[in-house]
């Protein structure tokens, strides 16, 4: 009886989340369920059997685009199918008016020169197509490149550090494309400035709380009244040529035991990657507390 009732509720929170409808699951009946015709098709692409291939086509044929992208992406790899490179295009095609993934896809092969020649201008297309929505980060990865070297049309690095922009510095792929796009004179707002200046020091005040958990034991455990003490301030200075931080003690957590095993735990600190240089030139730099009570433990097993 236990059993039954957490398959129940299993099942009605699972499709509560797919948005599906479902009918009324009393603890003693067997579970059922309407399953939309998009998750039978995701099901039966993983299982690569015969007879869910047939449950892809039928939905295909009905005009499900999730569906037909599923089957096309089959069709494509070879993978349960005879591989056949034109009818995945043209089930993508059938898809591309609705589903930004089908326009991806089409790019990929526009881009690639799969089952035909590379056509960078169809690939801008479909790119541009495809970045909205769930698509927008691996189509704006894509097409920013094809406008920051010419491909397809004519160089535009302004655009393509806007898609950077609208991907995020936390993106790696981004980041990158912003710093370089930037040396090679694409402009940016004060605002933009300001938005990749915060990402950076974020993402550098976290990797140096993650240096320091790893250290928790010589900066807490032999003093244990240190969770007691008031935060300690630190700089972090970016000097260009070196990720290598130049650290420097502001304020006292009021214990010279923590403080000295402060400095010593970050004295090998390296950002994680360069910011935008400062136009003066000048080093650029991060003050940050850091609160021992902060400082999380991690044990290694």
């Amino acid at each position: 009886m236990k059993l039954k009732k957490n398959w129940s509720l299993l099942l009605a929170l699972v499709f509560s989340l797919l948005g599906c409808q479902r009918s009324v699951i009393n603890a003693n009946q067997t579970p059922h369920v309407t399953i939309p015709d998009d998750v039978r098709c995701i099901l039966a692409q993983s299982s690569h059997n015969p007879s869910d291939i047939d449950i892809l086509q039928e939905n295909t044929e009905r005009g499900n685009t999730r569906c037909q992208v599923l089957l096309g992406d089959l069709y494509e790899h070879g993978i349960g199918v005879p591989q056949d490179i034109p009818h995945a295009r043209s089930l993508y095609l059938l898809a591309a008016q609705t589903d930004v993934t089908a326009n991806f896809y089409l790019g990929r092969l526009a881009e690639e020169g799969t089952g035909a020649p590379v056509d960078y201008r169809m690939a801008r297309y479909y790119y541009k197509k495809s970045a909205t929505g769930i698509g927008k980060i691996p189509s704006s990865l894509k097409l920013a490149p094809l406008l920051e070297n010419g491909k397809g049309g004519p160089v535009d690095l302004q655009s393509a550090m806007d898609l950077y922009l609208d991907v995020g510095g936390s993106n790696a792929g981004a980041r990158d494309g912003i710093l370089r796009l930037y040396r090679l004179g694409a402009e940016l707002s004060d605002s933009q400035r300001v938005g990749f200046f915060n990402s950076w020091a974020s993402q550098s005040v976290s990797l140096l709380m993650s240096q320091l958990s790893e250290q928790c034991h010589s900066l807490l455990k032999a003093n244990p009244s240190a969770i007691e003490l008031k935060p300690a301030k630190i700089q972090l200075k970016y000097v260009p040529g070196s990720l290598l931080a130049q650290i420097k003690l502001l304020e006292s957590s009021t214990d010279k035991v923590f403080d000295q095993r402060l400095m010593q735990a970050t004295y090998d600190y390296k950002f994680p990657y360069a910011p935008l240089p400062e136009p003066s030139g000048k080093p650029v730099n991060i003050i940050t507390d850091i609160d021992p009570r902060s400082i999380l433990c991690i044990v290694h097993l």
